[in-house]
């Protein structure tokens, strides 16, 4: 029997309409909550903590501003209740994430970079699209137990996910840690799967075709509940306060993961806001509908907040507001209020690409009782720190394992200044698979950057090493953020500093596991010193 093999309690919540509680009994109420706490774990004033992940939501896919002017989209999208939070927290102006879903997930809930854990998840072994690159399986999730709710679970919070799990794709519970195992008392909706069917109730939100897709939402199939027409984000939300009003009434302190599916594909409206969008000549449909699903997903955080303050627990609540990769760029259409794919203007390409526009994510922290309000902060932060942010705020000390990457957040909470172990960072994305289908290859899409690459950033200093043809990449991220000027002929020195470190990072993890090999003889492609050798300037 596999390691991860295990029983639990999946416990149904109490459906909820998107303006009170449906009139039917609570199961949450009359099923077993975890193992009880101590007296001296609920008394000792531990701070709640809310992560709220949006997926696939861009840099600009907000109304707050993350640099110094708004873009058109910031000016477009209407998330009020963000803005507020931005006013009594602090807004990370520099934040990243890897520039796809399942090692961003990974990462947040294991405090490893994904040069570290390697849990590509949503490629099984195959072949590139131009042939020329066989990719390996992926890796699996090894430690369960030292996962971000497992360990808040040891002391003494309720665990609750809602949403989107997704650390790995093409799995199960015999490889991969399902939410449960994970440390998630209450799990609802979460799942391998990475997106929804449907963001409808009219189709069970998916399930009419895979049942089982989202589990913990069974109330809203009714034909009554149907008709109230629920939307995916607002039901999610409403279920998730249901489960922390639980441990409020007991005055034990929660963990809430509110990892929307919004604003991932299939898009599909958000009627409730939809009317407060209108296009510009040559946009696409879905462009429309996609700003509701935006609106949605403030709403639900505006929701959230609301609870807090009339259950008068919002002081000591830190709640956390990130993505989980760049935004979208490729299947939203062509036209852009830029001009062509510009969706992450100024920043170059989207999801599933190196380039910032992949990586580059908005980002919010609130802690009334810990947090200086309505500042900024360029410290350069990672999803990974999530983990190592929670724990530390929650008592847990992680300073002294080796094993993580993530790095502490609150040690500038209470300031503006970035702290010197953050200017000193150096951040390693990955994308070692290949996106193909005409969403993610599209024969007029001029950005590039979809495609098997590593990346690192030192200093202002950005190299790409991509995987298909060896070839490097160097920008200067505080001249060139939309990476339009390769200064890899240019720069010598930095290019070799860069390629060294990069190189020595991948080799101290192992990642030749994962690298692709070249489809014609099964061989490895060049670790980045090496095939730097070759990279000729004539090649550059």
């Amino acid at each position: 029997m596999s390691k991860y093999c295990q029983t639990f309690v999946v416990l149904s919540l109490l459906a909820l309409s998107g303006c009170g509680p449906i009139k039917q009994e609570n199961s949450v109420e009359k099923a077993a909550l975890p193992k009880p706490v101590s007296q001296d774990q609920v008394s000792n004033n531990k701070p709640n903590v809310i992560v709220f992940l949006v997926d696939d939501l861009g840099v600009n896919d907000t109304s707050l501003a993350m640099s110094q002017s708004k873009t058109l989209y910031n000016k477009r999208y209407k998330t009020p209740n963000l803005e507020k939070m931005a006013e009594q927290g602090i807004t990370l102006t520099n934040a990243r994430a890897n520039a796809i879903c399942v090692p961003s997930r990974v990462s947040l809930l294991t405090g490893k970079s994904f040069i570290r854990h390697q849990v590509k998840g949503d490629i099984v072994a195959t072949m590139s699209k131009s042939g020329a690159l066989l990719f390996p399986p992926a890796k699996v999730i090894e430690k369960p137990e030292d996962m971000l709710p497992a360990l808040l679970q040891k002391q003494g919070y309720l665990t609750v996910h809602a949403g989107k799990y997704h650390v790995c794709h093409h799995c199960s519970s015999e490889t991969s840690p399902t939410p449960e195992m994970a440390g998630f008392d209450i799990n609802i909706g979460g799942s391998f799967y990475g997106a929804p069917g449907s963001y409808q109730p009219v189709d069970e939100y998916g399930n009419v075709k895979q049942p089982g897709r989202l589990k913990g939402l069974e109330n809203y199939y009714s034909l009554e509940n149907k008709q109230k027409n629920i939307h995916l984000t607002d039901a999610l939300t409403e279920e998730a306060m249901s489960a922390v009003k639980l441990a409020v009434n007991k005055q034990q302190p929660f963990f809430l993961y509110l990892a929307h599916y919004a604003v991932h594909t299939p898009i599909q409206p958000h009627n409730k806001y939809l009317k407060n969008y209108k296009l510009t000549v040559g946009e696409p449909e879905q462009e429309g509908q996609y700003a509701s699903m935006i609106e949605g997903v403030d709403a639900s955080l505006g929701y959230v907040m609301a609870k807090l303050e009339q259950w008068q627990v919002a002081k000591n609540t830190l709640v956390i507001f990130y993505s989980d990769n760049g935004g979208r760029v490729l299947g939203r259409g062509k036209k852009s209020l830029y001009g062509d794919w510009q969706f992450n203007f100024p920043l170059r390409s989207g999801k599933a690409s190196n380039y910032e526009g992949g990586n580059r994510v908005p980002g919010v922290v609130k802690w009334p009782a810990g947090i200086t309000a309505n500042i900024t902060n360029t410290a350069p932060v990672m999803i990974e720190d999530i983990y190592s942010t929670v724990l530390s705020v929650a008592g847990v000390n992680v300073e002294q394992r080796d094993d993580i990457d993530g790095m502490d957040w609150s040690k500038f909470f209470s300031s503006k200044q970035v702290p010197e172990i953050f200017t000193n960072r150096s951040q390693f994305f990955a994308m070692p698979y290949q996106f193909d289908g005409t969403f993610y290859n599209g024969a007029d899409f001029i950005e590039g950057g979809v495609e098997p690459a590593t990346s690192v950033i030192s200093d202002k200093w950005k190299l790409i090493y991509f995987f298909t043809d060896e070839r490097f990449e160097l920008y200067n991220l505080a001249d060139d953020r939309a990476e339009q000027v390769n200064l890899i002929n240019q720069q010598p020195v930095q290019a070799q500093r860069l390629v060294t470190l990069l190189d020595s990072k991948m080799k101290q993890h192992n990642f030749d596991d994962i690298m692709p090999k070249r489809s014609s003889d099964g061989s490895a492609i060049n670790w980045p010193s090496e095939a730097f050798k070759y990279f000729s300037k004539s090649e550059r």
